[in-house]
């Protein structure tokens, strides 16, 4: 099953199936190849009469530093996930995917998780391509936990106590909506210690995090 057009509802359907599973109920949507596929839709002998989907900027450089592409999904269009229980984190690029307030979202049982901001960066990490915003320091996938420590993503700093003093939020996946202040940070293990002392809920590989300043 693949991404899909109605011509009559304009409804773009995204199955589950074309989903990233993360870990749990937590999936990814790579938005760059998301948009590959409607270019391909709109170029087929049928798409090709139907009116176009979105607008795409690539990504550009400046001072050596790299800015994310940008995806803006068109009226009449609306995007539609597989109803079901579970998360969406959109990635690859500054999107309106996930706005139900002007109609693009059709709003069911997934949680759709933007990571859109002003000046979006582009960074690697070990497990896919995250936008990182001008005011934050990092983000990530943790890869495991402790009561008092989350393990960060291997492209964390591996320099020691490089996060001493700064918040790290959980932002998706297992623990999310957990805060605390990293009072240790061992480079090596990309090990961050926490306060207060313990997380309620211990994060694991699930777990999607932001560092800020």
């Amino acid at each position: 099953m693949a991404v899909s057009i109605d011509p009559l509802t304009f409804i773009i359907f995204i199955p589950k199936a074309d989903l990233t599973l993360v870990g749990g109920t937590l999936y990814e949507l790579d938005t760059n190849a998301f948009r590959l596929e409607l270019k391909g839709l709109e170029d087929d002998e049928q798409g090709i009469v139907m009116l176009k989907t979105h607008n795409h900027n690539t990504e550009y450089t400046v001072a050596s530093v790299t800015y994310a592409r940008s995806i803006q999904i068109l009226t009449p269009y609306m995007v539609e996930f597989e109803d079901g229980m579970y998360t969406v984190r959109l990635v690859g690029s500054n999107n309106n995917i996930f706005d139900v307030g002007n109609g693009v979202l059709v709003q069911n049982m997934v949680q759709v998780i933007p990571g859109n901001s002003a000046g979006l960066i582009t960074v690697a990490t070990g497990r896919t391509q995250l936008t990182v915003r001008e005011d934050e320091l990092a983000v990530g996938g943790g890869q495991v936990g402790g009561t008092s420590w989350i393990t960060l993503n291997t492209a964390a700093s591996p320099v020691d106590n490089t996060y001493v003093g700064t918040k790290i939020v959980l932002t998706a996946g297992t623990g999310v909506g957990q805060s605390a202040i990293i009072t240790r940070y061992i480079g090596a293990l990309r090990r961050a210690i926490i306060k207060p002392k313990e997380w309620s809920t211990v994060p694991d590989a699930t777990t999607v995090y932001t560092i800020l300043p």
